[in-house]
C-alpha cells in the first residue's frame, strides 16, 4: 500500500547557513515528521510565506532539503533524489504549483498535447481530461486570453491525463468559483477513492467540503512549532 513517511525534515531559502548570532539564515521549517496513507489527504495551511510551497516542491524534488529524508512505497530515500522505482518509469508524484508553465502565445490545445506528451499521457486521456473540466470551448485560444481560473483547470487537466499517485497541489482552488471548486474537489475524492494520497495547500479550511476529515498540518513562523492532527479515516 504506498505510503509516505516524512522523518526530521528541515528546510529553508537557499543553502543552509548561519548567522553571528548562531540562527539558520532562511530556516523555514525544522525537523518536520508525519505519515500519510493511500486514501488520505493532508491540509496545509499558515501564513504567506511560512513555507507551504517550498515544501512541496520539496517533496515533488524541486528544491532541496537541508536534511531528512521520507520514505515512499517503503523504499528509503532522500528528498530531491530521484523516486522512480526505474528510467522507464514516471515519478509517482504530480506537482501543481502558482505558476501553470503555459507558453502565453500557443493555443491551448497545443500546449496541452504537447506537455502531456513528454509525461507519458495518451492522447485518450488527455481527451478525457479536457470534457471533466469543461475545456473544449478554449482549446483554440492562446494561452495568453485565458482567465485566472481557466489556467488553473487547464494545468488540473495535466494532472488528470497523467496518472500518478501522490498529488502535490499548492492553492489548486485559489482562483476557482464555487462551482469549479466543487468539481475540483469532487475529482480530488475520486483519486483518494482510487488509493492516491493528496497534499495541499491553502488559507480557508476545507473540512465541511469533503467527505470525510483532513490531516492537517499548520505551519508557524517558529519553524519548531508546525503543528500535525492527524485522522485515521481513508477513502478506500
Amino acid at each position: 500500500m504506498p505510503s509516505l513517511h516524512i522523518r526530521n525534515l528541515t528546510i529553508g531559502h537557499g543553502h543552509k547557513h548561519q548567522g553571528d548570532d548562531g540562527l539558520w539564515l532562511g530556516l523555514l521549517i525544522k525537523n518536520l515528521s508525519f505519515t500519510v496513507n493511500q486514501g488520505q489527504i493532508v491540509w496545509v495551511s499558515g501564513e504567506n510565506g511560512i513555507g507551504k510551497t517550498t515544501l512541496l516542491r520539496t517533496i515533488s524534488g524541486l528544491h532541496k532539503p537541508w536534511s531528512g529524508q521520507f520514505v515512499w512505497d517503503e523504499r528509503q530515500t532522500i528528498p530531491n533524489l530521484d523516486l522512480r522505482p526505474s528510467e522507464t518509469e514516471p515519478p509517482p508524484c504530480h506537482y501543481l504549483g502558482p505558476r501553470d508553465a503555459f507558453h502565453n502565445a500557443r493555443k491551448l490545445k497545443d500546449e496541452l498535447e504537447f506537455q502531456v506528451s513528454l509525461m507519458g499521457a495518451k492522447t485518450s486521456e488527455l481527451k478525457m481530461a479536457i470534457q471533466t473540466l469543461g475545456l473544449e470551448n478554449l482549446l483554440e485560444l492562446p494561452v495568453a486570453h485565458l482567465s485566472s481560473g481557466q489556467r488553473q483547470r487547464a494545468a488540473f487537466a495535466r494532472v488528470l491525463a497523467c496518472k500518478r499517485p501522490l498529488w502535490l497541489l499548492d492553492e489548486p482552488l485559489s482562483t476557482l468559483d464555487s462551482q469549479r471548486r466543487a468539481l475540483i474537489i469532487s475529482l480530488i475524492e475520486t483519486h483518494l477513492d482510487e488509493g492516491g494520497i493528496a497534499i495541499m495547500t491553502g488559507h480557508d479550511l476545507l473540512d465541511s467540503a469533503f467527505r470525510v476529515g483532513l490531516n492537517r498540518l499548520t505551519l508557524s513562523r517558529n519553524p519548531e512549532a508546525w503543528q500535525w492532527e492527524s485522522t485515521e479515516k481513508l477513502y478506500v
